[in-house]
């Protein structure tokens, strides 16, 4: 089950820091940048999602007097939502851009922001 649930979240991060682009990346070197932006967000939303799933285990949010099961079912239905319309949104950018050179950093872009504003939802929803 556990498995289910870190495969469900794809995640970025926008990081104010350089990162060291990997030698093996045969990508130009701003969508590299992009590219290591992105792990770092998906690893910080998957970060968030198991603190929040281990707090519903843990009866953290039993004052709302909602099932813990209810809670969890609904916060994984709305991240298999989020990840849908994550994907088709910025595939949207994607194509909006698909004429110039940069469509490729504008979906990542796309991603790496989205990402970060769900990292910020949840933490605010599930405090």
């Amino acid at each position: 089950m556990k498995k289910i649930y870190a495969g469900l979240l794809v995640t970025f991060a926008s990081h104010a820091m350089a990162f060291d682009i990997d030698p093996r990346c045969n990508l130009p070197e701003q969508l590299c940048e992009l590219q290591l932006k992105f792990e770092a967000s998906d690893q910080e939303l998957n970060d968030v999602y198991q603190h929040i799933m281990s707090h519903i285990e843990s009866d953290y949010f039993a004052a709302s007097m909602v099932d813990k099961k209810e809670i969890k079912d609904s916060l994984i239905k709305s991240e298999r939502a989020w990840l849908a319309f994550l994907k088709q949104n910025c595939n949207a950018v994607r194509v909006l851009n698909s004429g110039g050179s940069g469509k490729n950093e504008d979906e990542t872009e796309c991603l790496i922001d989205m990402t970060n504003q769900r990292i910020h939802f949840l933490k605010e929803t599930y405090r």
